[in-house]
């Protein structure tokens, strides 16, 4: 009775998971995060070897996230993220109703709230940087690169290291960027 109620269970969810994720766009071949920026993308702008690729959906806004990671000195926090969302996405969502609408959102509030906000001309459609993200649109997608790289070197104190760690990371997420853009249709 066990195994026949798991079985039920298991066809029910994948009755009703499966068929949302394909109708919905959701890691079909040759369109997700990954497609985009792949494991040799990763390993060439960090010049090291990567963790293979962690994809999963993604709320706030809907999509999806591929992540890059590696470990340096014992610590495994480095590496890269890449979220893309589409406008069906961020409208099924309930929140925004499109890509644009995310973007002027978000860049509204963070070009009034914060110090590190930098506009970005030449990339994608609109393209701004929050101090630790880069936001890029281009045709119906949003598109999301967070990068965390290894910060070698010594400085006066901790704003000086952060100022340091965050231009690298711009730096790096251009170039990721500038690859994806290289790869949509």
């Amino acid at each position: 009775m066990q195994f026949l109620l798991i079985r039920v269970c298991a066809a029910f969810f994948l009755m009703g998971v499966m068929p949302w994720s394909l109708a919905h766009g959701q890691f079909s071949a040759g369109q997700t995060p990954c497609d985009y920026f792949t494991k040799a993308d990763a390993e060439a702008l960090f010049q090291r070897t990567v963790n293979d690729p962690i994809l999963k959906a993604v709320s706030a806004p809907a999509g999806q996230s591929c992540r890059y990671t590696f470990s340096h000195a014992g610590d495994s926090g480095y590496g890269v993220a890449i979220r893309i969302s589409t406008t069906s996405e961020i409208a099924r969502e309930g929140i925004f109703s499109s890509v644009k609408e995310r973007m002027d959102r978000q860049k509204k509030t963070l070009s009034e709230r914060s110090d590190a906000f930098k506009d970005l001309a030449g990339l994608g459609e609109d393209a701004f940087w929050n101090g630790t993200d880069l936001w890029m649109s281009q045709a119906d997608m949003l598109i999301i690169v967070t990068v965390h790289p290894v910060l070698e070197g010594s400085f006066p104190d901790m704003n000086a290291a952060h100022e340091a760690k965050s231009e690298q990371a711009l730096t790096l997420s251009k170039q990721v960027a500038l690859a994806i853009l290289d790869r949509l249709p």
